[in-house]
C-alpha cells in the first residue's frame, strides 16, 4: 500500500491510494460505510434525493440539479463513473469539485476510517458527503452506483427516492430477473417517504417492497404522467398525498436526445412536486431548469462534419435506445461504429440490438481488470452480422482515429459501449464534460 497521503497530496496520488485501501474493488455491505460516516459526524444539511435505476440516472440527476439551481438553491450532485476526470463525480452548482477540496475530503475520510477498509467507490461517496456538508447544500442529489439496497449511497436516508428504470444489467451482483433487480433498487425507499418510479413498466417487486416498507409510491402512468407530442409537454399528478389533481403545463423538453427522456423528465418533475413544501420551485424555474440541463456523453452530437455521436450506452436497454435514435437519423451515407465494451457485458446481445445500424465497425480493446479485448467484440460482430467490415484496435483512441480518417463528410461516426470508451475519446478531443469550480 502506498504511503498515507495528506490533505496536501496531489489528487492523482490520492486516487491511487484509495484504490489500494480495500483488497476488492467491490464489497456490497453497508456496515463499514456506516461506521466511518458515524466517525465523521456528518449530517447532510439539506434535503436528500437518491436516484437508482439501470438507465436514466445521469440525465435525471442533471435535470434535478439544473432545476434546483434555477430555483436559487445551493445544490450538490454526486454521480459515477466519470468520463475524463474524477472531479466530475462531485459537483457544486454544476461545477466539478476542485483537486484541493477532494484531497481535503479524502484526508478527512481516511482519518475517520482508522483500520476500516473502504472500496474506491465508498471512499468517494463519503468524500462527497463531507464536501456537501462543508458547503451547507440545500439539496444533495445522489446517484446510486450499483443496485440500491447495499450501495454506499444508501447509508443516508433519502427524503425522496427516484427509480428511473429497471433492466438487466450487473446481473452477477443484483440478480438475473427484473423482479430481483427491482427489489435491489427499491432498497433506497424509506418508510413514510415518497418514492418515484419513472419506469413505464416496472416489475411487481417495486410495489411489493414499497408496501412492505411503508413508502409512498408514485408510479409513471398511475400516480403521475406526461402528455404532449410536440415541443412542450404537460405533467399531471394524482395521489392521496396531493389531495387531488395537480399539473404543470407547457414544460420544455430537456435538451437530451432520445424519446425515453420524456419519462425521465416526468420522474424529475414528480420529485420536485414531492419536495414542494420543503424546497418550493416556481413554474418559471422548473421550465428554465429543464431547458438548461446539461449532460455529456448521452447521445451527444459533436459539432462539425462528419457527424459524431457520443453515447455511453453499455447495456441492452441503453443500446436499444441508441438504435432507435440512429434509425430516425437521415441524410448519412454510412454509419460507422467505434465501440469498446467491458468483459462483464452480454456482448453478443448488445451487438444484436444495433446489428442493422452500422455499415462498418472499428472495435477497441479496453484495459483494466474489467476491460474486454477487441477480439471479443469483433467476434460478436462477425457472428451477428457476417460480412460487415470489422477492424480491431488496441484502444478507443486508435479505433476512433482510424474510423475518422476513413470517413466521408456525410458519414456518421458513433462512439459507444462504455464510459471508458467515450471518456477516452473526449479526453483525446479535449472535450470537458464538467467545468472546474
Amino acid at each position: 500500500m502506498p504511503e498515507t497521503p495528506t490533505a496536501r497530496t496531489p489528487l492523482g496520488e490520492w486516487l491511487r491510494y484509495i484504490e489500494s485501501v480495500h483488497s476488492r474493488s467491490m464489497d456490497l455491505t453497508l456496515d463499514r460505510v456506516r461506521a466511518v460516516l458515524a466517525a465523521l459526524h456528518l449530517q447532510l444539511p439539506g434535503a436528500v434525493v437518491s436516484v437508482a435505476g439501470t438507465n436514466g440516472k445521469g440525465s435525471s440527476v442533471a435535470m434535478l440539479e439544473s432545476v434546483y439551481i434555477a430555483a436559487g438553491y445551493r445544490v450538490g450532485a454526486y454521480t459515477s463513473p466519470h468520463l475524463v476526470r474524477y472531479n466530475e463525480r462531485i459537483r457544486l452548482e454544476r461545477n466539478a469539485a476542485a483537486d484541493d477540496e477532494l484531497a481535503a475530503a479524502f484526508a478527512a475520510v481516511d482519518s475517520a476510517r482508522g483500520q476500516i477498509p473502504l472500496t474506491y467507490f465508498e471512499f468517494g461517496t463519503l468524500a462527497a458527503f463531507w464536501i456537501f456538508t462543508q458547503h451547507g447544500v440545500d439539496i444533495a442529489i445522489l446517484e446510486v452506483g450499483l443496485g440500491g439496497r447495499q450501495d454506499a449511497v444508501n447509508v443516508v436516508d433519502a427524503d425522496v427516492a427516484l427509480i428511473t428504470s429497471v433492466g438487466l444489467d450487473h446481473m452477477q451482483w443484483l440478480g438475473t430477473t427484473r423482479s430481483a433487480i427491482g427489489a435491489e433498487k427499491a432498497g433506497i425507499m424509506r418508510n413514510g417517504r415518497p418514492v418515484v418510479c419513472a419506469d413505464p413498466n416496472p416489475p411487481n417487486s417495486i410495489g411489493r417492497v414499497a408496501q412492505g416498507i411503508g413508502a409512498e409510491l408514485w408510479c409513471l402512468g398511475a400516480e403521475f404522467g406526461h402528455r404532449g407530442l410536440g415541443g412542450t409537454w404537460d405533467w399531471w399528478g394524482q395521489a392521496e398525498a396531493t389531495s387531488g389533481y395537480d399539473a404543470y403545463h407547457d414544460l420544455p423538453l430537456p435538451p437530451f436526445n432520445g424519446e425515453v427522456q420524456r419519462h425521465n423528465a416526468a420522474g424529475v418533475v414528480a420529485v420536485v412536486h414531492c419536495l414542494q413544501d420543503r424546497l418550493p420551485v416556481a413554474l418559471g424555474a422548473l421550465r428554465k431548469g429543464l431547458q438548461d440541463a446539461r449532460l455529456a456523453g448521452r447521445l451527444q452530437i459533436l459539432p462539425g462534419l462528419p457527424r459524431r455521436i457520443l453515447d455511453v450506452a453499455h447495456n441492452a436497454d441503453a443500446v436499444t435506445v441508441l438504435a432507435e435514435f440512429l434509425e430516425r437519423q437521415q441524410g448519412h451515407r454510412d454509419t460507422i461504429a467505434v465501440a469498446g465494451v467491458l468483459a462483464d457485458k452480454p456482448v453478443t446481445a448488445l451487438v444484436q440490438r444495433v446489428a442493422t445500424c452500422f455499415d462498418r465497425w472499428h472495435v477497441a480493446g479496453l484495459g483494466g481488470e474489467r476491460g474486454a479485448p477487441s477480439s471479443v467484440l469483433a467476434a460478436a460482430v462477425r457472428e451477428v452480422v457476417p460480412g460487415v467490415p470489422v477492424a480491431e484496435h488496441d484502444d478507443p483512441v486508435a479505433a476512433y482515429t482510424a474510423a475518422l480518417s476513413a470517413a466521408q463528410s456525410d458519414d456518421c461516426v458513433v462512439i459507444f459501449g462504455s464510459f471508458v470508451t467515450v471518456g477516452a475519446i473526449m479526453e483525446s478531443l479535449a472535450v470537458i464534460p464538467i467545468p472546474n469550480t
